[in-house]
């Protein structure tokens, strides 16, 4: 997926499914506002990744995020930059996928989302790599 920043706010959600106890992913920025990844295990349990780095203001980033039952990761721009080990993540039950806030209406993101795609696979580096190549394609078309 594309995000865009436009201003700094710790705690805004990308996407989620979790609502209480249901729901198994989300990608948000975190309390400092560094990416985190965030996965429900099949046990309930809720697993993390965070980024290292601040995601720069406005400007694109391709962000991805994998969880494949060994290692939660997340990339920006085609790049591994965190990873954890992890066990598998439940199945969601949940229907619907919020973007750009979480399920109660607050962790608003502050800028744009565009490009989403979902897999019911865990993508490989060079997946991935090949995605993110295919996304800077069409941002450069001339429209």
């Amino acid at each position: 997926m594309l995000i865009y920043i436009e201003s700094q706010t710790p705690g805004s959600t990308v996407a989620t499914t979790i609502r209480g106890a249901e729901g198994n992913s989300v990608l948000a920025l975190d309390d400092e506002g560094r990416l985190q990844a965030t996965i429900r295990d099949r046990g309930g349990q809720l697993q993390s990744v965070t980024g290292a780095a601040f995601l720069p203001l406005e400007a694109w980033r391709f962000i991805a995020m994998t969880a494949d039952g060994d290692h939660l990761r997340i990339y920006e721009d085609g790049q591994l930059v965190a990873s954890a080990t992890c066990v598998m993540m439940t199945a969601s039950h949940s229907e619907t996928f919020w973007f750009g806030t979480d399920a109660e209406g607050i962790g608003l993101w502050n800028g744009r989302i565009d490009e989403v795609a979902m897999f019911d696979k865990a993508l490989s580096d060079n997946e991935i790599a090949r995605l993110q190549q295919a996304a800077l394609a069409e941002m450069a078309r001339p429209r």
